[in-house]
């Protein structure tokens, strides 16, 4: 061990996936991070027979070359022990759900009876487990007082809901505990029971006074916990997902104070059976600074209830919402002919900065339709359309050309933008009195017809100065390879990037 060594941000990451050539190397300062990648074995099998590594850490620690863990033997981690003070951030990540690579890091480090003495800085741990073997081996380094924990289970395998409790119950989330995700997917969220989980995460969630961000993806219908996640004074963000495996819903009371300090609410679902308690959820939020929402909706009137709600008590501090839309029962033209009086509310919403829409329903925009919202709206950074399937059985185009230049003219703040655009309409003489100032980024069209590429790429090159992506999808349409090399031979910008 090196006594001079000074790494107090010292982050070790193991991910577990083949690279097909040696990982990059990062210059490592005295307060910097080192990431650890991975490489083929055979690689890291030459590079220490090159004495390129000197154990894992060089003695001038300049660089850390990347490392494959099922490849190590146990005294080739004996210079990772060495260093374990110095780790703050461990990350664990398994993508490959044929080999348990994760659980040989996880039965070594077991083998310390308290994982304090080994870490006794660790403050951030994310797990990712897709092997039974690596959820038994895991508990032990939960007992960790951390500020951050992801944990991420995606088995396809059987799990006794026992284990899952076990794993789940070995959190010790402790007074400093901010960042908090659990994520179960894949047999885990059918083999287990509600009534066997919530518990652990109920008794957890009484431990969690400081915490910020809370992400649960369970098999929890999300109602029973509720009323407790409602209690945390400075919780700022809450992601819960309901699925088609929870229980139905039941009737539920919050406390008059519920969500004092809320920023960001997430309900990640496609069960319609949910939607009727959405708004009063909504109305039991007492924090006057809401900013995102994110929800699922198949009825206009329940859009326009949420939308008027967030016109109401946050026009003022909101600027995020993302829509997935489905129809269900609803006339597909009476929901068409509503929608947009549903959306009306959050043109009171001045400071929005993002707006989402995933439909599956055909929606008639147009050009004054969009013009209303980027008048109302001129901090608008991404608005993004993805009515992908709906818009295929379009006759008519969606958006003009004229209105993307409106967009590069008014939206300024604008990086990401997709919608439908014809770039066969009638030639729209560009009269830029100046340059451009959009900061567009990305531009996604959906089925736009293309027949005049190099007028369409010299159009995109004078609204979008600053664009570096371009992406698209529709019969009829250039291939964005081509069009993005025109526009890329072009004079400017100098910059342009080809993703």
């Amino acid at each position: 061990m090196h006594p001079a060594l000074d790494l107090p941000e010292l982050q070790l990451v193991i991910v577990d996936f083949l690279s097909d050539r040696l990982a990059d190397v990062y210059h490592l300062g005295r307060t910097c991070r080192a990431f650890w990648k991975t490489i083929e074995p055979v690689l890291w099998r030459s590079s220490v027979n090159g004495g390129v590594l000197r154990g894992l850490f060089p003695e001038d620690v300049t660089t850390i070359f990347g490392l494959q863990s099922r490849v190590l033997e146990d005294h080739e981690w004996l210079p990772f022990l060495h260093y374990g003070q110095y780790i703050q951030h461990l990350d664990l990540i398994q993508d490959s759900p044929r080999k348990d690579l994760v659980q040989d890091v996880l039965i070594l480090l077991r083998g310390y009876s308290n994982p304090q003495q080994l870490m006794p800085n660790l403050r951030s741990l994310h797990l990712a487990l897709l092997q039974r073997h690596s959820i038994n081996a895991a508990p032990f380094l939960l007992q960790c007082p951390l500020e951050r924990l992801c944990v991420h289970v995606d088995i396809r395998q059987h799990v006794e809901p026992t284990t899952i409790r076990t794993l789940v119950s070995a959190i010790r989330p402790g007074p400093h505990m901010q960042d908090l995700s659990i994520i179960l997917q894949g047999r885990v969220l059918v083999d287990t029971w509600s009534n066997l989980l919530d518990p652990s995460i109920s008794n957890m969630v009484l431990e969690l006074t400081g915490l910020r961000t809370l992400h649960l993806k369970t098999v929890t219908d999300g109602i029973a916990i509720l009323p407790l996640v409602a209690n945390l004074p400075t919780l700022q963000s809450f992601e819960i997902v309901i699925t088609s495996d929870s229980n139905p819903l039941s009737p539920y009371e919050l406390p008059s104070d519920a969500f004092p300090a809320l920023r960001s609410l997430k309900i990640d679902s496609e069960e319609s059976y949910y939607q009727p308690a959405m708004l009063s959820l909504l109305q039991s939020i007492t924090s006057p600074a809401l900013e995102e929402l994110q929800i699922f909706c198949e009825h206009a009137d329940i859009l326009r209830n949420v939308t008027q709600l967030l016109s109401d008590r946050w026009s003022k501090t909101f600027a995020n919402l993302r829509i997935s839309m489905a129809l269900s029962d609803e006339p597909q033209a009476t929901f068409a002919r509503t929608f947009f009086n549903a959306l009306s509310p959050l043109l009171r919403c001045p400071n929005i900065r993002g707006f989402w829409l995933i439909s599956d329903v055909f929606i008639p925009w147009n050009d004054d339709r969009l013009e209303e919202m980027l008048v109302a709206w001129p901090s608008l950074e991404v608005f993004w359309i993805d009515d992908g399937w709906a818009a295929s059985q379009r006759i008519t185009p969606l958006v003009s050309r004229s209105t993307v230049i409106q967009i590069a003219q008014t939206c300024p703040k604008l990086t990401h933008l997709r919608l439908s655009v014809d770039y066969n309409m009638p030639p729209v003489n560009l009269r830029w009195f100046g340059p451009s100032q959009s900061r567009l980024a990305h531009l996604h069209t959906d089925y736009s017809l293309c027949s005049n590429p190099v007028a369409a790429a010299d159009f995109i090159r004078r609204a979008f100065p600053h664009l570096e992506g371009l992406t698209a999808h529709g019969s009829g349409m250039i291939p964005v390879a081509e069009l993005m090399r025109i526009v890329k031979e072009a004079d400017e910008p100098p910059a342009f990037k080809l993703r």
